[in-house]
């Protein structure tokens, strides 16, 4: 690969948008494999696939320029309706795309690559030159051929081409310079989602003409089973015969089209009256974006800058409050408490604007999925439908870049160990296509992002089988616990119920990284299962880590700030109380919460500070920490407070600054300029 001194903004800002032409092409195969694209969906990935191309050769890039101009010219014949797309067609463009992604990924990290795509484009320019029919031969007609309209397509076999009383009253306003044409369309017999299938020819036929009625009239609600085949439509328009069925053999899985001309157009007439239109080609324009693209550090030094507003907004209110306290009548400090209200308003306004600037949509990750699941259930022999669900949801940009690793490691394990294969499901009387959902929705501030299976759930016995073959645990002791808590052991390290090793997974490496990973982000996982039904991992994440709105309590000298996301209950726990609550199971301290008796760690004792008097009362600060519960006891709490987060990573650790320090994430600087020690909860479990 030949190396260019290319300008350093220009090459960046061509392998960022390359990268996402590749991400989208790579999208849009999987809406035209499913059979939920359309023309459009076509035009666009040629319009990608013409724009890659185009730049590639600009930077000098002649593999990539040379594999997605091949691309681009099987796309053109697809266009053109020269093409039907197919199983082999749609594998070898995902053939193509590894092929960009791994040339583009090398390009990212500077490095030298050795490829062959020669074999590859002919494979693609075999496709091409291969399969090209002529739209002609593939019509239905009666002996003469396109040239004889008037003969072609009359009754054929038992099928009913004439038009029905109702249709003949729905045509009876149409404008005479249309000609109506009755078509009968036979889908295969395997065609799934057939009500898709016919809304998409409809929505086709939008786009040439007016659908005056539709024979099942309300197909978008009929189940494959009950789904009328043929299905019948008749139109108005002033096409062709070639040019209707041009736009409908653009949809795959349909076996023969009829089209019978039942009125032709004479002269200029009255407007129609009376046309059911069955759906209208501006509801399905894409909307349009406008974005900027800006350098994330810019971001990131704006949102430190504005952590500083904070800062020294929350310093001036704690001024402002006191000079009012002491002078009262002054007309510059009323002056003073006057404005403070708007300052706070301008700063929350400020801050909640420069936070959403760093929020990015969880598609950016989510969006990677489908193909994975596409070629997992290829590989081991599985229907699948892949749903996603609320991928437009926001979260803070550090947040996502940690979450791909977690996802692919659950979902991986959804269609290895949870989703059965088809003989298996027919045996417990399931749908052959297994479902997995993959969803996230905003709650308060959190993420919460599920990914859900209807397979065979997660066997209590065989964890319990695992669990003693391991050493975790006595027989003795997984009888006092619950399901929920059994469960819970999936996240040990090695652990796993497979019974054999796939090269997919089974090798008990995965859910303890999803646990670590997801701690590691001061989020939460948990886990419902039901045998038979299925299971959902839940997880929940905080919005953002660079703002966050803390507990702040005090000990000693101290001051410490927990994040809210992470605790689930504050409780109160009088002297009388105290060792009722709090007791020792041997070398344990537990705290009896909700009929569960959960580790207690001492904040002053953790970090070795001294207590100035002895407790009359305490307070109990229960955490989550991936899907465990713990005691936090504090002596003191000082409230709730937004807080900015300051890293101490380049001060801690061996041979630095502060050296090895244990418990603490980070720094916070409060309104009257002293320090909080953000409490790394993780580490603090883990120590």
């Amino acid at each position: 690969m030949d190396k260019f001194n290319i300008d350093e903004v220009y090459y960046s800002m061509f392998l960022e948008e390359t990268q996402e032409q590749i991400e989208k092409i790579e999208q849009d195969l999987l809406l035209l494999e499913n059979g939920q694209g359309d023309k459009e969906t076509i035009n666009d990935i040629f319009r990608m696939a013409h724009s890659i191309k185009g730049a590639s050769a600009t930077m000098g890039f002649e593999d990539m320029e040379r594999l997605s101009h091949s691309l681009e010219n099987l796309l053109s014949k697809i266009r053109d309706m020269k093409i039907n797309i197919n199983v082999d067609i749609i594998n070898t463009f995902f053939k193509g795309i590894d092929k960009l992604k791994y040339i583009h990924s090398c390009l990212s990290k500077g490095e030298d690559y050795v490829l062959d795509i020669n074999e590859l484009i002919e494979e693609i320019n075999s496709l091409t030159e291969n399969s090209t029919k002529t739209i002609k031969n593939e019509i239905e007609l009666n002996g003469n051929g396109m040239e004889d309209e008037e003969n072609n397509c009359k009754d054929i076999e038992n099928l009913d081409i004439e038009l029905s009383d109702y249709e003949n009253e729905l045509c009876e306003d149409i404008d005479l310079r249309f000609n109506i044409y009755k078509i009968v369309i036979i889908m295969n017999e395997d065609t799934v989602m057939k009500s898709v299938k016919a809304f998409l020819i409809v929505n086709n036929l939008l786009g040439i003409g007016d659908v005056i009625s539709t024979d099942p009239l309300n197909f978008e609600k009929i189940c494959d089973e009950d789904f009328k085949n043929p299905f019948k439509i008749v139109i108005a328009t002033e096409k062709s015969y070639e040019e209707i069925y041009k736009n409908i053999n653009s949809i795959s899985e349909i076996k023969r089209i009829f089209i019978k001309k039942v009125r032709k157009s004479k002269k200029q007439g009255s407007t129609p009256k009376n046309v059911k239109i069955i759906s209208s080609k501006d509801n399905f324009k894409r909307k349009d974006i406008s974005t900027i693209r800006i350098d994330v550090n810019k971001i990131d030094k704006l949102l430190n800058l504005v952590g500083e507003f904070i800062i020294h907004k929350e310093n001036l209110i704690q001024i402002g409050d006191e000079l009012k306290r002491k002078y009262k009548t002054d007309p510059l400090v009323k002056k003073l408490v006057s404005i403070l209200p708007n300052i706070n308003y301008i700063g929350t306004e400020l801050q909640e604007t420069v936070m959403s600037a760093r929020m990015l949509p969880l598609d950016s990750v989510f969006n990677r999925f489908p193909r994975m699941v596409r070629n997992l259930a290829q590989k081991s022999n599985k229907d699948i439908d892949f749903i996603i669900e609320g991928k437009e949801t926001e979260i803070d940009r550090g947040i996502i870049e940690e979450l791909v690793d977690p996802l692919t490691h659950i979902i991986r394990n959804a269609v290895d160990h949870g989703i059965e294969t088809k003989e298996e499901r027919r045996r417990k009387n399931k749908e052959e296509r297994a479902r997995i959902i993959l969803s996230a929705r905003h709650e308060e501030n959190n993420v919460v992002i599920e990914i859900e299976d209807n397979g065979k759930g997660i066997s209590i016995e065989d964890i319990k089988k695992k669990i003693i073959e391991k050493n975790l645990a006595e027989e003795e002791e997984l009888q006092a616990l619950s399901e929920k808590e059994i469960i819970q052991y999936i996240f040990e390290p090695g652990f796993s119920t497979a019974k054999e090793i796939t090269d997919i997974s089974g090798r008990g490496v995965g859910l303890d990284v999803v646990k670590e990973n997801i701690g590691k982000l001061s989020g939460i996982v948990e886990v419902k299962s039901q045998k038979e039904k299925g299971t959902k991992f839940i997880i929940k994440l905080p919005l953002t880590l660079a703002i966050i709105q803390a507990l702040l309590i005090k000990e000693g000298n101290y001051i410490f700030a927990i994040p809210i996301s992470s605790i689930i209950e504050t409780i109160r726990v009088k002297e009388n109380e105290i060792k009722e609550k709090i007791h020792r199971i041997g070398d344990l301290e537990v705290f009896d919460w909700r009929n569960q008796a959960i580790t207690v760690i001492s904040i002053a004792k953790y970090f070795e500070i001294e207590e100035e008097m002895e407790n009359k009362k305490l307070f109990v600060i229960v955490v989550g920490h991936s899907e465990k519960r713990f005691a936090f006891i504090v002596n003191r709490l000082l409230g709730e407070q937004e807080i900015v987060i300051k890293s101490m990573g380049a001060f801690i650790g061996k041979d630095k600054l502060l050296g090895n320090i244990k418990g603490i994430s980070g720094v916070s600087i409060l309104g009257d300029g002293t320090f909080a020690h953000i409490v790394d909860i993780a580490s603090i479990i883990r120590g």
